[in-house]
C-alpha cells in the first residue's frame, strides 16, 4: 500500500466494542495486502484456522491449510511477484464482534506495468474479533465484468422497445 495517499473516507455501521475498531479493520486489511506483496499471501495471524475463501472465479477454500496450500501454489506460479492494491469502502458491524468489510482492489501481474482495469475487483471480507485482534473469518473476491459497446447498445435498444 502507497502511504503516500490520502487515505478514502471509511463508512462505517452499526456499533464496534471499540471506537478504534473499523480504523483496526482497515489496517489489518491492508496489512495482509502488503504481506501478500512481500511474497506471504497467506499468513496465520490475518484467518481464522477454519475462514472460508472464495476466490474471483468461485474457487471454494475451506480452513487456513486449504488457503495456504492453494495460495502457495498461485505464488509459485502465475501470481508469483503480483502487487495487490485495494481500498477498503466500508465497514458494517453486524455484532460489536464481527464486522462485513467491502473493499475494492486489483492484481497486477509481475508482467504489467499497471494495474489493468479488467483485473478490478470487489470483495466482502467477514470478520471476527479474537483475543489475538481482527481475523478474517470468510472472503468472497470477484471480479468486476466491464460491459462492452456491443452490450451497452443492446441494453440501449431493449430499454426503447
Amino acid at each position: 500500500m502507497n502511504a503516500e495517499r490520502a487515505t478514502p473516507a471509511l463508512v462505517v455501521l452499526g456499533r464496534p466494542a471499540d471506537p478504534g475498531d473499523a480504523e483496526t479493520i482497515r489496517t489489518a486489511m491492508e496489512d495482509q495486502w502488503a504481506a501478500w506483496n512481500s511474497g506471504h499471501m497467506v499468513r496465520d495471524g490475518d484467518f481464522t484456522p477454519d475462514c472460508d475463501y472464495v476466490t474471483f472465479d468461485g474457487t471454494e477454500l475451506h480452513g487456513l491449510e486449504e488457503n495456504r496450500r492453494a495460495h502457495d501454489q498461485f505464488g509459485r506460479g502465475a501470481l508469483r511477484g503480483s502487487v495487490l492494491t485495494g481500498k477498503v469502502r466500508r465497514v458494517r458491524f453486524i455484532t460489536p464482534d464481527v464486522a462485513v468489510v467491502h473493499s475494492t482492489g486489483n492484481l497486477r501481474l509481475r508482467f504489467h506495468r499497471r494495474p489493468k482495469p479488467g483485473r478490478d475487483s470487489v470483495q466482502t471480507t467477514v470478520m471476527r474479533k479474537t483475543a489475538d485482534g481482527w481475523r478474517i473469518e470468510a472472503f468472497q473476491n470477484t471480479r468486476v465484468r466491464r460491459r462492452g459497446p456491443l452490450f451497452r447498445m443492446a441494453v440501449w435498444l431493449a430499454r426503447k422497445l
